[in-house]
């Protein structure tokens, strides 16, 4: 396949690289066990959708739309304490120190985030850019260095504080 030219990469764009592969990463999941189960992993690229997830200080959901994610969806689901709530849109995903797919943007955004799990499926934050290329090139250079995990980029729609 043809590589990307990442800095060329507009709010538009997309792409699939089915020759990368994405394995199955558990996360803790920012709301009830139950909520959204049937949906999308961040990491899972079989979806040609572009959909959103939350991420807070302790976890993250899986995929859904909008109404997935209603302000009253959160407070039923999302349990409350000391942390963040950050809505993001999911742009792309990234393994290995490749773009596996990447979404065109549909809302406008506060920034780019790039991110991944730790060990115990918790987010862990690899970097903000105000540039969606930028962001791809980040996740890129970091899963490089952390070949096992896949890192998403998510486009910022909101942050709040959760508690």
């Amino acid at each position: 396949m043809k590589s990307l030219n990442v800095p060329m990469i507009v709010d538009s764009s997309s792409w699939w690289d089915k020759a990368v592969e994405v394995p199955n990463i558990d996360h803790e999941p920012a709301g009830h066990a139950t909520w959204l189960w049937d949906h999308p992993s961040v990491f899972d690229t079989d979806h040609d959708e572009t959909l959103l997830f939350v991420e807070t200080g302790r976890g993250v959901t899986r995929c859904g739309t909008a109404d997935d994610f209603s302000q009253d969806v959160l407070f039923e689901n999302v349990p409350m304490g000391y942390t963040s709530l950050t809505l993001l849109e999911k742009r792309a995903v990234v393994m290995g120190g490749r773009v596996s797919r990447l979404w065109p943007g549909e809302r406008r955004t506060q920034g780019y985030v790039a991110s991944t799990v730790d060990a115990a499926g918790r987010p862990l934050g690899a970097g903000h850019d105000s540039i969606l290329w930028q962001s791809i090139h980040r996740a890129l250079r970091w899963s490089a260095i952390v070949p096992d995990r896949p890192f998403t980029v998510g486009a910022v729609l909101s942050s709040q504080a959760w508690h």
